[in-house]
């Protein structure tokens, strides 16, 4: 079963586009070498632009921890307590069904 996220992230201001690069570096790993990974999409917040939403689904639970484990991944997050402005809030999906 394929595993769904959806994540906010918020940026202090002085490193919202810092933030945002390392986010779209991510993606991009994700997207080109990462072969669990189905969507990785990075939005900024039209309203707020130290807001970044992201939309996340890999095929299975294994390739989500191999996301975390990456490099990418393990470079941003160790970043991430002095630039962002609140916790992460990540919330995982599940697809409706009928």
């Amino acid at each position: 079963m394929s595993v769904i996220l959806h994540v906010k992230v918020v940026a202090k201001p002085e490193f919202t586009e810092e933030v945002k690069k390392q986010l779209l570096v991510l993606r991009n790993v994700a997207e080109n070498e990462e072969e669990g990974t189905l969507t990785y999409r990075v939005n900024q917040a039209k309203d707020d632009k130290n807001t970044f939403i992201l939309y996340e689904e890999y095929k299975d639970e294994a390739a989500f921890e191999a996301h975390k484990a990456g490099d990418a991944f393990q470079a941003l997050s160790a970043k991430m307590g002095e630039w962002l402005a609140e916790p992460l809030l990540m919330r995982f999906l599940q697809a409706c069904q009928l």
